[in-house]
Protein backbone atom coordinates (compact mmCIF):
# COMPACT_ATOMS: atom_id res chain seq x y z
CA UNK A 1 0.00 0.00 0.00
CA UNK A 2 1.52 3.39 -0.93
CA UNK A 3 2.67 5.45 1.97
CA UNK A 4 2.39 9.22 1.47
CA UNK A 5 4.09 11.24 4.01
CA UNK A 6 4.69 14.51 4.34
CA UNK A 7 7.73 16.50 5.85
CA UNK A 8 7.28 19.36 8.23
CA UNK A 9 9.20 22.09 5.67
CA UNK A 10 8.32 25.12 3.81
CA UNK A 11 6.61 24.09 0.89
CA UNK A 12 7.67 27.14 -1.25
CA UNK A 13 4.95 28.22 -4.03
CA UNK A 14 7.63 29.66 -7.03
CA UNK A 15 5.26 30.39 -9.95
CA UNK A 16 7.80 31.24 -12.41
CA UNK A 17 9.45 27.46 -11.80
CA UNK A 18 9.07 25.64 -15.06
CA UNK A 19 9.59 21.95 -15.52
CA UNK A 20 12.16 20.18 -17.87
CA UNK A 21 10.27 18.12 -20.34
CA UNK A 22 13.13 16.11 -21.23
CA UNK A 23 16.38 14.67 -20.48
CA UNK A 24 18.26 15.75 -22.90
CA UNK A 25 19.32 13.49 -25.83
CA UNK A 26 22.30 11.89 -24.43
CA UNK A 27 20.34 11.11 -21.30
CA UNK A 28 20.66 7.14 -20.56
CA UNK A 29 17.55 5.20 -22.12
CA UNK A 30 15.93 4.50 -18.89
CA UNK A 31 15.65 8.58 -18.28
CA UNK A 32 13.68 9.12 -21.10
CA UNK A 33 10.35 7.68 -20.03
CA UNK A 34 9.69 9.78 -17.29
CA UNK A 35 9.77 13.53 -16.92
CA UNK A 36 12.53 15.12 -14.90
CA UNK A 37 11.16 16.85 -11.67
CA UNK A 38 14.12 18.93 -10.20
CA UNK A 39 17.97 17.94 -8.91
CA UNK A 40 19.67 18.77 -6.01
CA UNK A 41 23.46 18.84 -5.33
CA UNK A 42 25.33 18.48 -2.13
CA UNK A 43 29.01 19.89 -2.68
CA UNK A 44 31.60 17.36 -3.29
CA UNK A 45 29.39 15.00 -2.64
CA UNK A 46 27.07 13.99 -5.92
CA UNK A 47 23.24 14.64 -6.90
CA UNK A 48 20.15 12.74 -7.60
CA UNK A 49 17.60 13.47 -10.13
CA UNK A 50 13.69 12.47 -9.75
CA UNK A 51 11.20 11.85 -12.57
CA UNK A 52 7.73 12.77 -12.42
CA UNK A 53 6.70 9.48 -12.02
CA UNK A 54 8.63 8.72 -8.61
CA UNK A 55 11.54 7.14 -9.59
CA UNK A 56 15.14 8.20 -8.24
CA UNK A 57 18.85 8.54 -9.61
CA UNK A 58 21.78 8.98 -7.33
CA UNK A 59 25.05 10.32 -8.95
CA UNK A 60 28.53 10.32 -6.89
CA UNK A 61 26.62 9.92 -3.75
CA UNK A 62 24.83 7.08 -2.12
CA UNK A 63 20.88 5.95 -3.47
CA UNK A 64 17.96 5.93 -0.98
CA UNK A 65 15.22 4.55 -3.05
CA UNK A 66 12.06 6.19 -4.61
CA UNK A 67 8.62 5.80 -4.86
CA UNK A 68 8.85 2.15 -6.04
CA UNK A 69 10.18 0.85 -2.81
CA UNK A 70 6.47 1.31 -1.92
CA UNK A 71 5.43 -1.39 -4.73
CA UNK A 72 4.38 1.75 -6.56
CA UNK A 73 5.17 1.91 -11.00
CA UNK A 74 4.89 5.30 -11.45
CA UNK A 75 2.11 7.19 -12.93
CA UNK A 76 0.18 4.44 -14.64
CA UNK A 77 0.20 0.17 -13.50
CA UNK A 78 -2.35 -1.08 -10.67
CA UNK A 79 -0.69 1.36 -7.57
CA UNK A 80 0.02 4.90 -9.45
CA UNK A 81 1.46 7.91 -7.91
CA UNK A 82 -1.78 10.27 -7.11
CA UNK A 83 0.32 13.17 -8.35
CA UNK A 84 3.32 13.80 -10.28
CA UNK A 85 6.46 14.25 -8.41
CA UNK A 86 7.61 18.08 -9.37
CA UNK A 87 10.79 18.47 -6.45
CA UNK A 88 13.42 16.71 -4.50
CA UNK A 89 15.20 17.91 -1.93
CA UNK A 90 18.52 16.46 0.37
CA UNK A 91 18.56 16.84 4.17
CA UNK A 92 21.00 18.89 5.94
CA UNK A 93 23.49 16.11 6.57
CA UNK A 94 22.99 14.55 2.57
CA UNK A 95 21.89 11.54 4.52
CA UNK A 96 18.69 11.16 2.98
CA UNK A 97 16.01 13.40 0.29
CA UNK A 98 12.31 14.20 0.43
CA UNK A 99 10.15 13.87 -2.90
CA UNK A 100 6.93 15.79 -3.17
CA UNK A 101 4.06 15.41 -5.54
CA UNK A 102 2.10 18.41 -7.46
CA UNK A 103 -0.46 17.78 -5.21
CA UNK A 104 1.47 18.28 -2.11
CA UNK A 105 2.16 14.81 -1.15
CA UNK A 106 5.44 13.96 0.59
CA UNK A 107 7.65 10.71 0.17
CA UNK A 108 10.79 10.58 2.99
CA UNK A 109 13.61 8.03 1.79
CA UNK A 110 16.78 7.98 3.87
CA UNK A 111 17.40 9.96 7.36
CA UNK A 112 14.35 12.53 6.25
CA UNK A 113 11.87 12.29 9.05
CA UNK A 114 8.02 12.48 8.16
CA UNK A 115 5.81 15.52 10.09
CA UNK A 116 3.03 15.57 7.72
CA UNK A 117 1.17 15.96 4.04
CA UNK A 118 -1.01 18.13 2.21
CA UNK A 119 -2.09 14.82 -0.16
CA UNK A 120 -5.40 14.69 -0.90
CA UNK A 121 -6.18 18.11 0.85
CA UNK A 122 -7.63 21.03 -1.72
CA UNK A 123 -5.01 23.53 -2.19
CA UNK A 124 -4.95 26.98 -4.17
CA UNK A 125 -2.48 25.56 -6.71
CA UNK A 126 -0.03 23.17 -7.27
CA UNK A 127 2.92 22.77 -5.97
CA UNK A 128 5.87 23.45 -7.77
CA UNK A 129 8.59 23.06 -5.44
CA UNK A 130 10.08 22.11 -1.67
CA UNK A 131 12.68 23.69 0.06
CA UNK A 132 14.04 22.42 3.96
CA UNK A 133 12.90 25.25 6.91
CA UNK A 134 15.30 26.37 9.25
CA UNK A 135 16.06 24.35 11.67
CA UNK A 136 18.23 24.89 14.62
CA UNK A 137 21.52 22.52 16.25
CA UNK A 138 20.45 21.50 19.21
CA UNK A 139 21.99 23.01 21.80
CA UNK A 140 22.98 21.91 25.60
CA UNK A 141 21.96 24.51 28.23
CA UNK A 142 23.07 23.10 31.57
CA UNK A 143 27.29 23.78 32.42
CA UNK A 144 27.37 22.78 35.97
CA UNK A 145 25.64 20.18 38.18
CA UNK A 146 25.08 19.81 41.93
CA UNK A 147 27.22 17.83 43.18
CA UNK A 148 26.35 14.19 44.27
CA UNK A 149 26.93 12.03 47.67
CA UNK A 150 28.15 8.55 47.74
CA UNK A 151 25.14 6.36 48.77
CA UNK A 152 22.30 9.57 48.70
CA UNK A 153 19.91 9.42 46.00
CA UNK A 154 20.73 11.91 43.43
CA UNK A 155 18.52 13.92 40.50
CA UNK A 156 18.91 16.11 38.56
CA UNK A 157 18.20 17.43 35.02
CA UNK A 158 20.60 18.64 32.19
CA UNK A 159 18.55 20.95 30.23
CA UNK A 160 19.29 21.34 26.39
CA UNK A 161 17.29 22.94 23.06
CA UNK A 162 15.93 20.70 20.43
CA UNK A 163 17.41 20.59 17.04
CA UNK A 164 15.56 18.92 14.03
CA UNK A 165 12.42 16.86 15.48
CA UNK A 166 12.58 15.46 19.05
CA UNK A 167 16.35 15.44 20.73
CA UNK A 168 17.56 12.99 22.90
CA UNK A 169 20.64 12.84 24.87
CA UNK A 170 23.01 10.30 25.66
CA UNK A 171 25.69 9.90 28.02
CA UNK A 172 29.57 8.49 28.14
CA UNK A 173 32.09 8.89 31.31
CA UNK A 174 28.97 8.43 33.85
CA UNK A 175 29.99 7.14 37.57
CA UNK A 176 28.76 3.86 38.76
CA UNK A 177 25.31 4.37 40.00
CA UNK A 178 24.64 6.81 37.97
CA UNK A 179 22.41 6.81 34.40
CA UNK A 180 20.92 9.36 31.88
CA UNK A 181 17.70 9.06 30.27
CA UNK A 182 17.29 10.26 26.70
CA UNK A 183 15.17 13.56 28.28
CA UNK A 184 17.98 14.57 30.12
CA UNK A 185 17.51 13.15 33.69
CA UNK A 186 20.23 11.68 35.62
CA UNK A 187 19.86 10.30 38.23
CA UNK A 188 20.85 7.07 40.64
CA UNK A 189 22.70 6.43 43.90
CA UNK A 190 26.58 7.43 42.89
CA UNK A 191 28.65 4.35 44.77
CA UNK A 192 31.98 5.95 44.15
CA UNK A 193 33.64 9.36 45.32
CA UNK A 194 35.30 11.50 42.76
CA UNK A 195 35.81 14.07 40.76
CA UNK A 196 34.41 12.84 36.73
CA UNK A 197 33.18 14.99 33.74
CA UNK A 198 30.27 13.41 31.63
CA UNK A 199 30.58 14.09 28.33
CA UNK A 200 26.84 14.56 26.99
CA UNK A 201 25.75 13.87 23.11
CA UNK A 202 22.10 15.63 22.01
CA UNK A 203 21.23 14.28 18.71
CA UNK A 204 17.98 15.12 16.48
CA UNK A 205 16.33 13.34 14.68
CA UNK A 206 18.31 14.52 11.10
CA UNK A 207 21.52 12.72 13.48
CA UNK A 208 22.77 16.43 13.50
CA UNK A 209 24.65 16.58 17.15
CA UNK A 210 25.93 18.61 20.19
CA UNK A 211 28.37 17.22 22.53
CA UNK A 212 29.42 18.88 25.98
CA UNK A 213 31.36 18.36 29.08
CA UNK A 214 30.27 19.12 32.43
CA UNK A 215 32.00 18.15 35.30
CA UNK A 216 30.40 15.95 38.70
CA UNK A 217 31.67 16.31 42.50
CA UNK A 218 30.68 13.02 44.25
CA UNK A 219 31.81 13.38 47.97
CA UNK A 220 31.35 11.42 50.72
CA UNK A 221 28.13 12.32 53.11
CA UNK A 222 29.20 14.72 56.08
CA UNK A 223 27.33 12.61 58.62
CA UNK A 224 29.62 9.51 58.21
CA UNK A 225 32.55 11.41 60.10
CA UNK A 226 31.25 11.49 62.97
CA UNK A 227 27.49 11.22 65.25
CA UNK A 228 28.69 13.56 68.38
CA UNK A 229 29.83 17.21 66.79
CA UNK A 230 31.49 19.39 69.22
CA UNK A 231 29.90 22.62 70.01
CA UNK A 232 32.00 25.85 69.22
CA UNK A 233 30.98 29.31 69.70
CA UNK A 234 31.67 31.92 67.06
CA UNK A 235 30.83 35.96 66.88
CA UNK A 236 29.42 35.71 63.60
CA UNK A 237 29.48 32.23 62.22
CA UNK A 238 26.73 29.37 62.75
CA UNK A 239 26.52 25.59 60.61
CA UNK A 240 29.56 22.80 60.78
CA UNK A 241 32.71 22.65 59.76
CA UNK A 242 35.12 19.30 59.68
CA UNK A 243 38.71 19.70 60.37
CA UNK A 244 41.84 18.47 59.98
CA UNK A 245 41.85 16.99 57.02
CA UNK A 246 42.76 17.18 53.03
CA UNK A 247 40.34 18.34 50.88
CA UNK A 248 40.02 18.48 47.51
CA UNK A 249 35.87 18.94 47.20
CA UNK A 250 32.97 20.15 49.52
CA UNK A 251 29.24 19.94 47.67
CA UNK A 252 26.23 21.48 50.10
CA UNK A 253 22.24 22.56 49.13
CA UNK A 254 20.64 25.03 50.98
CA UNK A 255 17.63 27.03 50.89
CA UNK A 256 17.22 30.78 50.60
CA UNK A 257 14.73 31.84 53.47
CA UNK A 258 12.08 34.61 53.08
CA UNK A 259 12.77 38.18 54.38
CA UNK A 260 8.78 39.49 55.76
CA UNK A 261 8.62 43.16 55.59
CA UNK A 262 8.56 45.26 58.55
CA UNK A 263 12.64 44.53 59.36
CA UNK A 264 13.50 45.95 62.93
CA UNK A 265 14.37 49.27 62.27
CA UNK A 266 18.42 48.88 63.09
CA UNK A 267 18.48 46.72 60.03
CA UNK A 268 18.31 50.06 57.84
CA UNK A 269 21.49 51.19 59.36
CA UNK A 270 22.95 54.90 59.40
CA UNK A 271 21.75 56.92 56.14
CA UNK A 272 20.02 54.10 54.36
CA UNK A 273 23.41 51.78 54.77
CA UNK A 274 22.27 48.18 55.38
CA UNK A 275 21.94 47.52 59.75
CA UNK A 276 21.57 43.48 58.33
CA UNK A 277 22.41 40.75 56.00
CA UNK A 278 22.84 37.40 56.17
CA UNK A 279 25.36 34.91 53.97
CA UNK A 280 24.86 31.08 53.18
CA UNK A 281 28.41 29.90 51.92
CA UNK A 282 29.90 26.56 51.52
CA UNK A 283 33.97 26.68 51.43
CA UNK A 284 37.14 25.24 52.13
CA UNK A 285 39.91 26.32 55.32
CA UNK A 286 39.06 29.32 57.31
CA UNK A 287 37.80 27.46 60.33
CA UNK A 288 41.47 26.87 61.52
CA UNK A 289 43.68 29.05 59.35
CA UNK A 290 43.37 32.63 57.63
CA UNK A 291 42.96 31.03 53.88
CA UNK A 292 39.29 30.18 52.05
CA UNK A 293 37.62 29.90 48.62
CA UNK A 294 34.13 29.96 49.48
CA UNK A 295 30.86 30.84 47.66
CA UNK A 296 27.25 31.22 48.72
CA UNK A 297 24.43 33.85 48.40
CA UNK A 298 23.84 36.90 50.64
CA UNK A 299 20.13 38.47 51.34
CA UNK A 300 20.25 42.17 52.58
CA UNK A 301 16.73 44.09 53.57
CA UNK A 302 16.37 47.56 51.34
CA UNK A 303 13.88 50.14 52.36
CA UNK A 304 13.41 48.47 56.17
CA UNK A 305 12.37 45.74 54.71
CA UNK A 306 9.63 46.68 52.14
CA UNK A 307 12.34 45.17 49.49
CA UNK A 308 15.55 42.76 49.63
CA UNK A 309 18.45 42.21 47.72
CA UNK A 310 19.52 38.30 46.98
CA UNK A 311 22.64 38.17 45.04
CA UNK A 312 25.25 35.01 45.04
CA UNK A 313 29.10 35.97 45.29
CA UNK A 314 32.59 33.65 45.55
CA UNK A 315 35.36 35.06 47.63
CA UNK A 316 39.07 33.80 48.20
CA UNK A 317 40.81 35.30 50.77
CA UNK A 318 42.45 38.04 51.38
CA UNK A 319 40.76 39.27 48.17
CA UNK A 320 37.21 40.66 48.72
CA UNK A 321 34.01 39.19 47.45
CA UNK A 322 33.03 39.11 43.99
CA UNK A 323 29.25 39.73 43.29
CA UNK A 324 27.54 37.54 40.63
CA UNK A 325 25.06 39.50 38.46
CA UNK A 326 24.38 37.05 35.75
CA UNK A 327 22.38 34.56 37.72
CA UNK A 328 19.17 35.50 39.35
CA UNK A 329 18.11 34.05 42.93
CA UNK A 330 14.75 34.56 44.75
CA UNK A 331 13.56 33.52 48.47
CA UNK A 332 12.23 29.84 48.78
CA UNK A 333 15.12 29.11 45.37
CA UNK A 334 17.46 25.78 46.41
CA UNK A 335 20.65 26.52 45.64
CA UNK A 336 23.93 24.26 46.04
CA UNK A 337 27.81 25.27 45.97
CA UNK A 338 29.99 22.93 44.75
CA UNK A 339 33.75 23.80 45.20
CA UNK A 340 36.33 21.17 43.74
CA UNK A 341 40.14 21.05 42.73
CA UNK A 342 40.58 20.37 39.25
CA UNK A 343 42.90 18.06 37.32
CA UNK A 344 45.34 21.65 36.69
CA UNK A 345 47.89 22.67 39.73
CA UNK A 346 46.27 24.70 42.12
CA UNK A 347 42.89 25.53 40.10
CA UNK A 348 39.88 24.73 41.75
CA UNK A 349 36.38 25.12 40.07
CA UNK A 350 33.60 27.17 42.08
CA UNK A 351 29.85 26.11 40.77
CA UNK A 352 26.84 28.22 42.38
CA UNK A 353 23.77 26.40 40.94
CA UNK A 354 20.19 27.44 41.09
CA UNK A 355 18.62 24.20 41.15
CA UNK A 356 14.62 25.91 41.69
CA UNK A 357 15.43 27.38 37.56
CA UNK A 358 18.54 25.21 36.72
CA UNK A 359 20.48 28.37 35.75
CA UNK A 360 24.08 28.40 36.74
CA UNK A 361 27.51 30.22 37.55
CA UNK A 362 31.22 29.03 37.28
CA UNK A 363 34.67 30.18 37.26
CA UNK A 364 37.86 28.55 37.90
CA UNK A 365 40.18 30.26 39.98
CA UNK A 366 43.37 29.50 41.16
CA UNK A 367 44.08 28.49 45.26
CA UNK A 368 47.04 27.82 47.19
CA UNK A 369 45.62 27.26 50.70
CA UNK A 370 46.13 24.53 53.00
CA UNK A 371 42.66 23.31 52.37
CA UNK A 372 42.41 21.64 56.08
CA UNK A 373 38.83 22.14 57.13
CA UNK A 374 35.24 22.19 55.05
CA UNK A 375 32.55 24.30 55.86
CA UNK A 376 28.89 24.82 55.88
CA UNK A 377 28.14 27.96 57.34
CA UNK A 378 25.12 30.78 57.72
CA UNK A 379 27.29 34.26 58.37
CA UNK A 380 26.55 37.67 59.58
CA UNK A 381 28.85 39.47 57.43
CA UNK A 382 31.40 42.20 58.48
CA UNK A 383 31.80 45.76 56.83
CA UNK A 384 35.02 46.64 55.27
CA UNK A 385 35.68 48.23 58.78
CA UNK A 386 35.29 44.72 60.34
CA UNK A 387 31.94 45.65 61.85
CA UNK A 388 29.53 42.48 61.86
CA UNK A 389 26.41 43.26 60.77
CA UNK A 390 23.30 41.84 62.42
CA UNK A 391 20.98 39.13 61.34
CA UNK A 392 17.58 40.45 59.53
CA UNK A 393 14.31 38.83 60.65
CA UNK A 394 14.37 35.39 58.71
CA UNK A 395 10.69 34.38 57.30
CA UNK A 396 11.43 30.50 57.34
CA UNK A 397 14.50 28.14 58.69
CA UNK A 398 17.80 27.96 56.68
CA UNK A 399 17.86 24.32 55.86
CA UNK A 400 21.96 22.90 54.52
CA UNK A 401 21.18 19.40 52.73
CA UNK A 402 23.80 17.32 51.01
CA UNK A 403 26.32 17.59 52.72
CA UNK A 404 29.59 16.01 51.57
CA UNK A 405 33.29 16.40 51.30
CA UNK A 406 35.79 14.44 48.58
CA UNK A 407 37.01 12.11 51.38
CA UNK A 408 36.99 10.76 54.95
CA UNK A 409 39.15 12.30 57.32
CA UNK A 410 40.27 11.84 61.21
CA UNK A 411 39.35 14.63 62.01
CA UNK A 412 36.09 15.71 63.97
CA UNK A 413 32.72 17.57 63.29
CA UNK A 414 32.26 20.48 65.10
CA UNK A 415 28.93 22.74 64.87
CA UNK A 416 29.14 26.51 65.27
CA UNK A 417 26.79 28.37 67.20
CA UNK A 418 26.67 32.54 66.98
CA UNK A 419 27.12 33.76 70.27
CA UNK A 420 26.84 37.38 69.45
CA UNK A 421 23.75 37.32 67.38
CA UNK A 422 20.66 37.17 69.38
CA UNK A 423 18.09 36.23 66.72
CA UNK A 424 20.11 32.24 66.75
CA UNK A 425 19.28 30.24 69.01
CA UNK A 426 22.13 29.12 71.20
CA UNK A 427 21.76 25.50 70.56
CA UNK A 428 21.15 25.96 66.82
CA UNK A 429 22.35 24.66 64.52
CA UNK A 430 20.18 21.79 64.86
CA UNK A 431 21.16 17.88 64.86
CA UNK A 432 22.63 16.74 61.69
CA UNK A 433 19.81 14.34 60.52
CA UNK A 434 20.21 12.38 57.19
CA UNK A 435 23.41 14.68 56.56
CA UNK A 436 21.12 17.83 56.65
CA UNK A 437 20.92 20.17 59.64
CA UNK A 438 18.38 23.67 60.18
CA UNK A 439 18.94 26.71 61.48
CA UNK A 440 16.41 28.72 62.99
CA UNK A 441 15.71 31.92 65.24
CA UNK A 442 14.66 32.68 68.78
CA UNK A 443 10.91 33.73 68.35
CA UNK A 444 11.55 36.24 70.90
CA UNK A 445 14.50 38.23 69.63
CA UNK A 446 14.66 41.82 70.95
CA UNK A 447 13.17 44.54 67.72
CA UNK A 448 14.23 47.49 69.72
CA UNK A 449 17.92 47.83 68.32
CA UNK A 450 20.98 45.69 67.97
CA UNK A 451 21.38 42.76 70.07
CA UNK A 452 25.02 41.89 69.37
CA UNK A 453 25.72 41.86 72.85
CA UNK A 454 23.54 40.11 74.01
CA UNK A 455 26.10 36.89 74.96
CA UNK A 456 23.99 34.13 74.61
CA UNK A 457 27.46 32.25 74.69
CA UNK A 458 30.94 33.38 75.72
CA UNK A 459 32.19 34.76 72.63
CA UNK A 460 35.17 33.28 70.63
CA UNK A 461 36.33 35.39 67.77
CA UNK A 462 36.25 33.85 64.61
CA UNK A 463 37.43 34.64 61.16
CA UNK A 464 35.27 37.24 59.32
CA UNK A 465 34.31 36.26 55.51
Amino acid sequence: MMRRTLVAIALVFIATLSLLDHAGSNAPAMLRSAKLASSSQQPNAGYYLAGSDGSTYAFGTQSFGSTYSYGLTGLGGSHPLNAPIVGIIPTPNGKGYWLIAKDGGVFDFGNASFYGSLGNKTISAPIVAIAVAPSSTPQITTTALPGAVVDQSYKASINFTSGAGPTTLTATGLPPGLTLTPDGTLEGTPTTAGLSTLTITATDTEKTTTTQSIPLSITNPLQGQTTNPTSMASSNWAGYYVSPGSFKAITGTFTVPSLPANQPAYCEGAQGSPGCSLSEWVGIDGATNSSLIQAGVELTPQANGATEQIYPWWEILPNVQTNVSSLAIAPGDQITVNIFRTTSTNVWEIQIINDTTGNAFSTEQPYNGPAASAEWIAEAPSTTNQAILEVPTLGSPIEFTNLGVNTSTSGSVSSEVQSNLCQLLPDQPGTLANNSFQITQLSSAPQTGPCSTAGLLSSSAKLQK
